[in-house]
């Protein structure tokens, strides 16, 4: 028992240090900007959450209020959302640069989202992890405690046409993971940045082509044929994003010889 409550709390703990670590550098945008739709979902299912831990708190069960939240953090940001957007903060356009489009507006778009996700999840879990979330607090806004901050209340992030988006993109990305898994079993892939995903012609495409292959973690995504295909991409791998791209004269893929030009 004490193990397990251990290990939720270092969750909490290291999804926490997640968001303060990538605000460090460069502090979300200020006022309201453009966000892209994998943002917008995180934002909805943390409005969702909102909801359903403030009436956990009226009700006096707090117990609801540690598993909602620990789902939250485990399942909607570590397994999904964290892993598709570690591309944009590590690999798109960085501050203090001239701005490389689209990839400047993607990376403040994400910055904005965590940005959100983390003054609301410190204030809402300040109850139950108060030492946690009164430090934190004081990283940000140091004149004040966490329980001076107004109940934050998400139910403007709430988006039901993205909800329904992102419901047929991870069902998507469920077959696609099985797929990747028996290409892993039988050697030929070590993870999906080698893939090209190729979708059945006909299927209705939740979303672009580009943005599938990033949410896959994918290198490509193609429309081809009657069933879906995960093959091995032959092109070389970009050393700096580590997807198989053509590569440029510099040795990396266009993206990247964009953004890293002084």
């Amino acid at each position: 028992m004490l193990k397990q409550i251990g290990d939720s709390y270092r969750k909490f703990r290291n999804t926490f240090r997640y968001l303060l670590g990538n605000l460090q550098d460069k502090p979300a945008p200020a006022g309201d900007i453009k966000m892209d739709d994998i943002d917008l979902w995180a934002l909805h299912e943390l409005s969702i959450l909102g909801k359903k831990i403030t009436k956990a708190y009226s009700e006096k069960e707090f117990h609801q209020v540690y598993h909602l939240a620990l789902q939250y953090c485990t399942v909607t940001l570590s397994n999904e959302y964290f892993d598709i957007i570690r591309d944009s903060l590590y690999c798109d356009d960085t501050p203090g640069k001239r701005s490389v489009e689209p990839y400047n507006r993607r990376r403040d778009s994400t910055l904005k989202a965590l940005q959100i996700i983390l003054e609301h999840l410190q204030t809402w879990l300040s109850p139950i992890l108060s030492f946690t979330t009164e430090e934190i607090q004081r990283i940000y806004h140091s004149d004040q405690s966490v329980f001076e901050n107004r109940w934050p209340d998400a139910s403007q992030y709430e988006n039901e046409e993205i909800a329904l988006r992102f419901k047929k993109i991870l069902e998507l990305k469920y077959q696609v993971n099985v797929k990747v898994e028996e290409m892993r079993k039988k050697q030929v892939l070590g993870s999906t940045t080698e893939a090209i995903i190729t979708l059945p012609e006909g299927i209705d495409l939740p979303s672009s082509k580009e943005d599938l292959a990033r949410y896959f973690i994918a290198s490509e995504v193609t429309i081809a044929g009657e069933k879906l295909l995960v093959e091995k991409s032959n092109q070389p791998r970009c050393p700096r994003c580590w997807l198989h791209k053509p590569l440029q004269p510099s040795g990396l893929c266009s993206r990247c010889h964009e953004v890293v030009q002084p």
